[in-house]
């Protein structure tokens, strides 16, 4: 019914929420762009964008989105744009695909959540770092304490 789409702008409205899943979306042959920005959906990223292999830009900016941007995203190798701002994103940021490149700060600004190696993210930590450090204070309370 859609094969020829090529971008759906959706964005400016009043639609609340979550994102349609991959049935609704992902199965579109959209090769530029998918813009869901300023609305008010909210939940997670639907895992099954990834099946949009051939999209160029992808922006889901001010919305009320939270969890993380999912792994399989760097999958989306046509990607040369992407805006993830002012949602409620938390987690590290994936890595490889257009996550592996430059990208500006403000595709990821208001998610107080997101880490990871970009300029204005906060780098992760790393698990096993922080619980050496907790099994030290135990020690150093036992012996000390």
């Amino acid at each position: 019914m859609f094969e020829s789409l090529t971008c759906l702008n959706i964005s400016h409205n009043k639609l609340s929420g979550g994102i349609p899943e991959a049935e609704e979306i992902g199965n579109l042959h959209l090769r530029y762009l998918l813009d869901l920005s300023s609305n008010s959906f909210s939940g997670s990223l639907p895992l099954n964008l990834a099946k949009l292999i051939m999209l160029e830009i992808l922006n889901v900016s001010h919305n009320q989105l939270s969890g993380n941007i999912p792994s399989t995203f760097y999958s989306m190798v046509s990607l040369v744009r992407i805006d993830f701002s002012y949602n409620n994103l938390t987690g590290p940021i994936p890595t490889g695909g257009i996550f592996q490149k430059k990208l500006p700060h403000n595709a990821f600004i208001g998610n107080s959540g997101l880490c990871g190696e970009i300029e204005g993210l906060t780098p992760c930590t790393s698990g096993p770092k922080n619980s050496k450090e907790k099994i030290l204070v135990v020690v150093l309370f036992f012996f000390f304490g």
